[in-house]
């Protein structure tokens, strides 16, 4: 009868493992720098990606934003010249003065560095009007006048450039013409004082003036 033969063999201790036993259970330090730069790469690579996307979301915010408050400002000022006169501009194109027909307030638009602005001023109905009667221009107005309707925002990074276009009423030539002001603004996004290309707006409108040949309306009260 054959006798079963058992292996007793002791397993080894810890004084018998070997450096060479101890090297192939762990990493090399050229895996393990390789393993981090790989690590430090994709981690790089999200952290772009996620500054960029928030970058972006904030641009188109911003944008959004001052396309409304122009489109806004840019229906008020329509709304408020569509049925005046005596419109006066400058050569530059950076200046509008009105005045309405309606209630003989006497307006002016300006592009001011990167703001569109707006003067008002109104007769007093109660009082002196030598205030009112000594304003027949922009420059008759001081700069505490005016208030900004698009830009102007102290954290704000949306610049804001335009011109203004224009042709009084003419009722007595030849061929008489009806008066037309048009305004163009640009809005441009500034990342850290630069401008971005792909984050700039143009809006452009032009109202007919209802003044009917009015410019010669007397201002004075």
């Amino acid at each position: 009868m054959a006798k079963l033969k058992i292996n007793n063999k002791e397993k080894p201790g810890r004084s018998d493992i070997t450096r060479s036993d101890f090297l192939q259970g762990g990493f090399t330090l050229i895996e393990v720098v390789v393993s981090l730069a790989i690590f430090a790469f994709i981690v790089g690579g999200v952290t772009v990606f996620a500054v960029n996307t928030i970058k972006a979301q904030q641009r188109s915010r911003a944008m959004q934003e001052a396309m409304d408050n122009a489109r806004y400002a840019i229906d008020d000022f329509a709304k408020n010249i569509r049925t005046s006169s005596n419109v006066k501009g400058d050569g530059s194109g950076q200046f509008l003065f009105f005045v309405s027909n309606l209630d003989l307030a006497k307006y002016c638009y300006r592009f001011n560095g990167d703001i569109l602005e707006e003067a008002r001023i109104v007769p007093n109905t109660s009082g002196s009007n030598d205030d009112y009667n000594g304003v027949k221009s922009c420059s008759d107005f001081s700069d505490s006048d005016f208030k900004p309707v698009v830009g102007g925002s102290a954290n704000s990074k949306i610049s804001v450039a335009g011109k203004f276009q224009f042709w009084q009423t003419d009722v007595h030539s030849n061929s008489p013409k009806r008066g037309y002001v048009q305004i163009n603004v640009d809005l441009i996004y500034n990342e850290n004082g630069l401008p971005e290309d792909n984050a700039q707006a143009h809006i452009q409108s032009g109202v007919s003036l209802m003044d009917y040949g009015l410019e010669d309306f007397n201002l004075e009260l």
